[in-house]
């Protein structure tokens, strides 16, 4: 786990986090305020939240870790079950974005549900832009589940039939949608460049799905 390599690789992440690991977690989430355009919600989070939040589904999770001389530059926590895997965790530090450490841990991933067995990866909802580029360059592939949705009250009744049931940037039109995804990261861009002096300033609207 400590050899070094002139080529970013990925290997198995110990289950076991220990401090060395934690502190090289922390300066992943502590690189920037903003990924995809968005307040990144590990930013500054304090030692043991961090641990909290890697130590949950221990049982049947996996950790694939992207290395670059020996340095922790990126990460995959994977649960599975049932012949089944999701991607809870996936993020790699934007100084490396030129080694596409998430593109290997990603590789690294199928490889390993294929030696357990596991059929399915599961990574998120569906998306458009750059999330959902990313997964097609990936490979991934959208598959719709039903859902019902059954009024018990008036009230219930009523919501239905408003569509207060979905969210509302579902039921924007997608030029509509873009356009105000778009505003919001040139805002945040903006906002965070003038309040934030210790991370990257560059990229950080246009933080691509694929950074975590």
């Amino acid at each position: 786990m400590e050899k070094e390599d002139p080529h970013p690789h990925s290997q198995p992440y110990p289950k076991s986090v220990k401090e060395r690991c934690r502190t090289s977690v922390k300066a992943i989430y502590d690189e920037c305020p903003l990924r995809q355009g968005k307040p990144f919600w590990h930013y500054r989070k304090d030692f043991e939240t961090i641990k909290a939040g890697l130590a949950s589904f221990l049982d049947r999770s996996d950790f694939i870790g992207a290395f670059w001389e020996g340095e922790l530059i990126g990460f995959i926590k994977m649960t599975s079950e049932n012949g089944a895997a999701g991607l809870m965790h996936i993020i790699s530090m934007i100084a490396h974005r030129d080694k596409a450490p998430t593109d290997a841990l990603m590789m690294k991933a199928v490889e390993l549900c294929a030696g357990k067995k596991i059929s399915f990866l599961h990574y998120g909802l569906w998306s458009t832009g750059g999330f959902g580029k990313f997964k097609e360059n990936h490979s991934f592939e959208r598959h719709d589940l039903p859902r019902y949705f059954v009024p018990v009250t008036g009230k219930g009744w009523l919501a239905l039939k408003l569509g207060l049931h979905s969210r509302l940037a579902d039921r924007l039109p997608t030029k509509l949608r873009g356009w105000l995804v778009t505003a919001r990261n040139r805002w945040n861009t903006f906002r965070y460049k003038e309040r934030v002096n210790d991370g990257p300033a560059d990229g950080l609207a246009h933080e691509s799905a694929s950074q975590g």
